[in-house]
């Protein structure tokens, strides 16, 4: 008989104990549920655009918070090396811009384009979500100041030949190394190295 009361304690210590866990299950999932939801128009925690944190920002108001950024990206400098000359520009001084609907579209695609499972590490986690800036430019401004550095820095080349002077002896006088900035080579290298997008009139 106490055999039985063993096993009838015991039966219900189990159910108890089970039941307490699927709740508890059904809790975690009811909470990461509602967690989603709470971020289905909304940026994910942890996420940054370059070093600037944009998260917990509804998406309406996403483009107003990267412009509130822009000037600070803007004013990033660039340095561009020709010879032994270098040139320092800022983004603005290249007339770049800041490609928000290109950003946006990006953070929602990979925002809404994961897995459920995904989704929830991402918002519970503490991992950094950083997305980069992306930029437009105008092909013929910085054609135009690479054209302006190729004006500077361009040098014929003189070969060195022999000079008889005035005394009748003859000198040797040496050449000098040509350098010629290939224009559009440079622009589309400064697109590239830069992740440029150009702008469409």
């Amino acid at each position: 008989m106490a055999d039985n009361k063993n096993k009838k304690t015991f039966r219900t210590i189990s159910v108890f104990l089970l039941a307490i866990l699927v709740s508890t299950c059904i809790l975690m999932l009811f909470s990461d549920y509602v967690e989603v939801r709470e971020y289905k128009n909304k940026v994910y925690p942890n996420t940054y655009l370059g070093d600037y944190k944009i998260s917990d920002v509804g998406f309406v108001y996403l483009e107003k918070r990267i412009e509130f950024y822009s000037d600070s990206i803007l004013n990033n400098n660039i340095t561009l090396v020709a010879g032994d000359h270098e040139y320092n520009y800022t983004f603005r001084e290249l007339q770049l811009e800041i490609d928000k609907d290109a950003i946006i579209d990006e953070i929602i695609s990979g925002q809404s384009e994961v897995s459920y499972i995904n989704k929830v590490n991402k918002i519970k986690g503490k991992n950094k979500q950083v997305y980069k800036y992306k930029l437009k430019y105008d092909k013929n401004y910085l054609t135009r100041i690479v054209t302006e550095i190729k004006n500077a820095v361009d040098v014929n080349v003189v070969y060195g030949n022999l000079v008889m002077g005035s005394d009748r002896v003859l000198s040797y006088v040496p050449g000098v190394e040509g350098f010629v900035l290939d224009v559009n080579k440079s622009v589309n290298e400064i697109a590239k190295d830069l992740g440029l997008v150009e702008l469409s009139f």
